[in-house]
């Protein structure tokens, strides 16, 4: 056997860690990984909204109709507000337009016109966010 080898069999070795322990620290990583995503998804959404929305007026031309929505922001911060026209024919509802408003300033408010498709008898109902 050459020097080397008896060299290095002669030195103590660290025991290596235990799968348990090599797991548990990449479960702590993982799980404190996910509470700080948790808390800057909750961070930068802090303060928008709610929306709030109502049709000012609409025309329907032929196939086409015409709503101007004024859209307000009841939150401190700026932020974009998911809405939606329900569509009537007669007393019942239709599938709904659904859209996403521009940028709401935070306490204030913004008019939106939107031009989507109507089916003949159909008419802009209500719009909420």
């Amino acid at each position: 056997m050459p020097v080397d080898d008896e060299i290095d069999l002669a030195l103590p070795r660290p025991a290596a860690p235990s799968p348990t322990q090599s797991h548990g620290t990449v479960m702590v990583a993982l799980l404190c990984g996910f509470v700080g995503l948790a808390f800057l998804f909750w961070w930068s959404i802090r303060g928008v909204g709610p929306f709030t929305a109502e049709i000012v007026s609409s025309t329907v031309n032929g196939s086409t109709a015409t709503v101007v929505v004024e859209v307000r922001n009841e939150g401190t911060k700026g932020g974009h507000g998911k809405c939606r026209v329900t569509r009537l024919i007669g007393r019942d509802e239709q599938t709904p337009h659904r859209f996403l408003s521009q940028r709401v300033p935070g306490h204030g408010s913004i008019r939106e016109t939107l031009v989507f498709p109507v089916a003949d008898g159909e008419r802009p109902g209500q719009v909420s966010c």
